[in-house]
């Protein structure tokens, strides 16, 4: 995937809204503003952040998404 990423990464003018290596803790719909907002942590600097957000690309396996569904999208009944 990395050479997608890096491609991905060059068309983007501010690089800082990309995050890489980072573990998505939290998501859920502001439907009043239209926009994703999206808690996530760095366990580099084990830091959170929250990022709001107009579209999202999430890579994560098949697996961690099944055993996380609930925990990520807790708050968004039309998704569980």
């Amino acid at each position: 995937y990395r050479p997608l990423i890096d491609y991905l990464k060059s068309t983007i003018p501010d690089d800082s809204r990309v995050r890489l290596n980072h573990e998505v803790m939290h998501v859920r719909f502001d439907e009043e503003n239209r926009k994703l907002v999206v808690q996530i942590h760095d366990h580099r600097t084990e830091q959170s952040k929250t990022m709001t957000c107009d579209h999202m690309i999430w890579t994560t396996s098949l697996g961690f998404l099944k055993q996380n569904f609930h925990r990520i999208f807790a708050d968004q009944p039309d998704l569980l």
